[in-house]
């Protein structure tokens, strides 16, 4: 290669502009503030497959079984 073939290529490939990135726009959803905190705790590995199972079968999220088992709980022992 001769050095004008060199600077020709090297011309070339300046002369390209790499393809503009484009990103997706998500906008951020605001979480409306809740009167709820976070409860960290250790449940039997029976007990927890039978919460499970009992999700599904009410089409229901584990935690408002919990909310609710809390809730009857405690109105019973008041």
């Amino acid at each position: 290669m001769e050095k004008d073939e060199i600077n020709n290529w090297m011309d070339k490939i300046k002369a390209k502009k790499p393809p503009a990135i484009k990103q997706k726009v998500v906008p951020i959803l605001e979480k409306n503030p809740k009167d709820e905190v976070q409860l960290s705790c250790y449940v039997e590995k029976g007990l927890m497959k039978r919460l499970k199972m009992q999700a599904l079968k009410e089409n229901e999220t584990i935690k408002k079984i919990i909310n609710k088992s809390i809730t009857q709980y405690l109105r019973s022992n008041d």
